[in-house]
């Protein structure tokens, strides 16, 4: 059989010697082909058999030093330190000339966790051969040391700027301490002299991303899956970028692609599906929602409420498919293991009012309210279903039982909007707007998230008072 393919050694040689090896006959292996092997079945996730090998061909050539090393290495990635030591210890002066020796007491010295020690051996196995630098600096990024490889990267890359795999780790280690203005540059000449290089273009997109550059993060992703079709990730990222933009059909399809690369019958993505439950909620599609979120709850270990955001969306789904029995369990769930979110007592207080428990509904109203009094939208919230439980002609009432909050700048905004569009007491909550306007412009901006209050809040009259605060409310300016 031919050992090697070109300068790679055949699998399948490798394959035919272990398992010579395994059945404790003999064959013969030299020490190069031996490290090769080794590189082979490390790359493959073969720990095991990598040790049985070496260690066997060590019982061919018990004085050879490369043996020596991968063997103190095989300890080293084992954590038998002790054992490592003292291989390393039996190995003659003469390796001192060869930089794996250096580079091997380096990496016990790391798992020691002694990096100035470990700096240290590794700087020397770069005064003998400059080039260990990369392969100095991809472990350690491999191992989370992203500060120490930066060290070791930067001159390898000035001495072989057109290295693709370097600049790439580079790159990743810049991305990593949080240097990503070094990140982004070294990223981009990467693509610029490798263009096809799908995970430089992923990770550039996700930077994209997080720097709410949309249409660049989105170029990049689609790079990526165009050079490599199989390539899931950047289908999940677009469909993030997509829902980030209000596109949610764009961003179903990609997150359905990304399904279809990565789920299995056995296994199924929870926060996929997750995310295309949202997309079908945006869409209007309140059953589709539900589905796809009971899929992804089905798929959660524990059946308790450990992903809110989750159960909250599955519970909302079932109110607005008038499921509120449910939907009251789950939001039950939720308050008993967070009791501080408002939106989840406002939520099974609508449920409560489609059932027509007027009591229960109210109590979750005042509940509510007491966890966000300073919250515009909260007091919207509350208001209208305050309204849905009694009348219109009541809400003056919800006022006066609120008076504690009239110091919150939120009560006051409420109290405009009651006074305005319920007493019809112009001339009073212009007054009372003007006092928030003066005072807490904050609260005016955040009430206009909501369309109907941003409705009202583009009333002439209204929309003047504002301006001579310097409030503007228009989608370029807010």
């Amino acid at each position: 059989m031919e050992k090697y393919n070109g300068d790679i050694i055949n699998p399948e040689y490798v394959e035919l010697i272990l398992s010579e090896v395994k059945h404790s006959n003999s064959p013969y292996i030299d020490i190069s082909e031996t490290e090769d092997a080794y590189d082979y079945l490390t790359q493959e996730a073969r720990p095991n058999d990598a040790r049985i090998l070496v260690e066997y061909a060590l019982q061919l050539h018990p004085d050879s030093i490369e043996l020596l090393l991968l063997s103190a290495r095989i300890c080293i990635d084992n954590n038998e330190l002790k054992k490592a030591a003292n291989i390393l210890a039996t190995i003659p002066s003469s390796a001192t000339e060869n930089p794996d020796y250096y580079i091997s007491y380096g990496w016990l010295e790391l798992k020691k966790k002694n990096m100035p020690k470990a700096i240290e051996y590794f700087d020397q196995a770069c005064q003998i051969d400059e080039d260990m630098s990369y392969e100095i600096g991809l472990n350690l990024n491999q191992f989370g040391k992203h500060k120490e490889a930066k060290r070791f990267l930067i001159p390898y890359v000035k001495e072989y700027p057109n290295d693709a795999e370097a600049l790439f780790e580079l790159a990743y280690a810049y991305e990593k301490t949080n240097m990503i203005n070094e990140a982004r540059t070294t990223y981009e000449t990467l693509v610029d002299k490798n263009p096809f290089y799908p995970t430089a273009w992923y990770n550039l997109g996700i930077i994209y991303s997080n720097e709410s550059q949309f249409d660049k993060a989105l170029n990049a992703y689609t790079t990526a899956t165009t050079i490599a079709p199989e390539y899931a990730e950047p289908y999940f990222n677009m469909g993030n970028a997509y829902m980030n933009l209000a596109q949610y059909n764009k961003a179903l399809e990609n997150y359905i692609e990304y399904a279809s690369l990565t789920i299995s019958n056995a296994k199924i993505d929870s926060s996929v599906m997750q995310y295309i439950g949202e997309c079908w909620w945006e869409l209007g599609n309140f059953d589709l929602a539900r589905r796809f979120y009971k899929k992804a709850i089905s798929n959660i270990r524990s059946k308790s409420p450990n992903n809110d955001t989750l159960y909250y969306g599955y519970a909302l789904c079932c109110i607005e498919l008038n499921d509120n029995k449910e939907a009251i369990r789950v939001l039950t769930k939720l308050i008993g293991t967070n009791a501080c979110v408002s939106e989840y007592y406002f939520a099974r207080a609508q449920a409560e009012c489609n059932s027509l428990d007027k009591t229960g509904a109210y109590c979750d109203i005042i509940d509510g309210i007491s966890l966000s009094p300073n919250n515009v939208l909260a007091w919207h919230e509350a208001m209208r279903l305050y309204i849905s439980i009694y009348s219109v002609k009541s809400i003056e009432y919800f006022l006066k039982e609120h008076k504690q909050y009239k110091s919150y700048p939120a009560f006051q905004f409420i109290t405009f909007v009651v006074q305005y569009c319920f007493m019809h007491k112009y001339k009073t909550a212009l007054k009372t707007l003007e006092q928030v306007a003066q005072n807490n412009k904050d609260v005016i901006y955040d009430a206009a998230e909501e369309d109907s209050i941003r409705h009202l809040l583009s009333d002439p009259y209204i929309e003047q008072m504002l301006q001579k605060y310097k409030i503007q409310l228009s989608e370029s300016q807010h």
